[in-house]
């Protein structure tokens, strides 16, 4: 929001004004220029894209310096500044790592981050100096991350669906609706993985629908039901059949032995 405030003082403005400025006040012209300006600006950003901060869309005459003060999480600001009447650039506690001027910090002031990672998160503002008077721009900077997704299932009783290591935390939905158990998980980075395990029962059929909603883009997965095959039911029979056949043979075996001892 910015305000602009101009009051202009002439000749007889009153006794008060006389008062307050001495005897002669009433024929000086004062002219109070207050011009108070902040701006700020809630921005994202998708992670491994680049993305440029503006520092002013108004041109402003008679720049006399400019800097960008950098606030990132856990870390010392930043600043990046120009000063044109000797055209130089200066770096205070700048990695200099992905964020730079986008062109030339005599053109156009703006500020370059290429490639964006999480670790951009935080604030950025920017301060220009004129002879008018100092102006502010402040950045809220949010870099968002597609969550990987995946649907599978837990034997033939529940089928889960996951979106893992998203920024902000993703949501999810099932078609059918069923019974599920949906949780968070917060990592140090701050994504977030959201699993979401429904009981196949619950569906009413042998094909459910993960639905996966986020910033960066929504996804959908299908999934059929796992049941058992024949070879998985024929197998434990078969097996018991062959044990049971080889300990009959074994038993046989030892007591025609004893039988011949005799």
């Amino acid at each position: 929001m910015c305000m602009f405030i101009e009051i202009g003082v002439r000749s007889g403005a009153g006794t008060a004004l006389n008062w307050f400025c001495g005897r002669g006040c009433w024929r000086k012209v004062f002219k109070i220029l207050l011009f108070l300006c902040l701006e700020t600006y809630n921005v994202s950003a998708q992670v491994d894209t680049k993305t440029v901060l503006s520092c002013y869309i108004h041109q402003i005459k008679s720049l006399v310096m400019l800097n960008w003060e950098i606030l990132l999480r856990d870390t010392v600001p930043c600043i990046i500044a120009y000063r044109k009447d000797t055209n130089e650039t200066k770096e205070t506690n700048c990695s200099g790592e992905g964020i730079n001027w986008e062109s030339r910090a005599d053109w156009d002031h703006e500020l370059r981050i290429n490639p964006v990672t999480i670790a951009n998160d935080g604030d950025y503002k920017c301060e220009f100096v004129t002879p008018e008077g100092n102006f502010e721009r402040l950045y809220h900077l949010s870099v968002v991350v597609p969550p990987l997704v995946n649907l599978s299932n837990e034997g033939d009783e529940s089928a889960v669906c996951k979106a893992a290591a998203g920024k902000p935390a993703a949501r999810i939905m099932w078609v059918p609706e069923g019974v599920c158990v949906t949780s968070n998980e917060t990592h140090d980075n701050r994504t977030v993985t959201v699993t979401s395990s429904c009981s196949w029962k619950s569906f009413n059929g042998s094909r459910a629908t993960c639905f996966i909603s986020h910033l960066t883009g929504n996804s959908n997965l299908s999934i059929e039901r796992q049941t058992p095959g024949p070879s998985t039911v024929i197998f434990p029979v078969v097996s018991f059949f062959i044990l049971g056949c080889v300990l009959n043979s074994g038993v046989c075996f030892f007591f025609c032995k004893t039988k011949d001892s005799r």
